[in-house]
């Protein structure tokens, strides 16, 4: 048998063995043939349906068009991944498109998440600082509101204690033979509203006493002159101060 005539029986047998399903290790060891001749028949065998390079290209770039991904083509059409991954290559280059291994896509994955959280942290730090300016701002406007109104109760304190020294003084003073009862009357009235309104403004505890003791002493001073008008009046006084000072 020619050396020619030999190989034909070789490649018959790989293929038969190939198409029982052999791997090309256990061919190799029972034929006594190299690996890579197994393979290279092997992958002769699988392209063999397809007549030309171009049929099996075609076959290939419909795939990709229809969104097949080169594994799926690999087994789809059982041919071989080097030779897929040959035309997906001629295909990304006619459709212009970029060749790129998963390798690349995950180095450029990991820079722009790396580029993520570089601007994340940049904004998470204009966040914090805006947050401290604004519970700085609004800590000032505190103080300053209670400041204000510090200053504002204590203006009414004072005002409101001059008001009632004054309106009490004028009642204690105004006279009922020149002016009659209705003007007395209105004075005392006058009088009360400002006491009470003395009263809220959380007055210091002397001066309600120095009040009360300046209304004991004109009661006292009008009961000597037998004015009991006079003296009912200081007493409705008296009375709102000691309710007042008994809380």
């Amino acid at each position: 048998m020619s050396g020619n005539a030999t190989r034909k029986s070789k490649k018959a047998e790989i293929i038969k063995l190939l198409r029982e399903g052999k791997t090309p290790s256990e061919i190799e060891n029972k034929l006594g043939v190299t690996r890579s001749y197994v393979s290279k028949i092997k992958k002769e065998l699988e392209l063999g349906r397809f007549k030309s390079e171009g049929e099996l290209e075609a076959a290939v770039f419909r795939r990709f068009e229809e969104g097949k991904s080169p594994v799926e083509v690999v087994m789809e059409l059982q041919v071989p991944a080097d030779k897929v991954q040959e035309i997906y290559d001629k295909y990304l280059e006619l459709k212009d498109l970029p060749s790129v291994t998963i390798f690349e896509l995950l180095d450029e994955l990991e820079k722009r998440v790396g580029e993520l959280e570089r601007k994340l942290d940049r904004v998470g730090k204009i966040f914090l600082r805006f947050l401290r300016e604004y519970y700085d701002e609004k800590a000032e406007l505190k103080r300053q509101i209670n400041e204000t109104e510090t200053t504002f109760r204590s203006r009414i304190k004072e005002l409101s204690t001059v008001v009632v020294y004054l309106s009490v003084q004028h009642a204690l003073n105004s006279d009922r033979n020149k002016y009659g009862p209705p003007a007395e009357r209105v004075a005392f009235e006058n009088a009360k509203r400002a006491l009470k309104v003395f009263l809220l403004s959380d007055p210091r505890e002397v001066d309600v006493i120095t009040l009360r003791n300046n209304l004991v002493a004109n009661k006292g001073y009008f009961m000597g002159l037998k004015n009991f008008k006079r003296v009912k009046l200081i007493d409705s006084l008296l009375n709102i101060i000691n309710s007042q000072l008994a809380q």
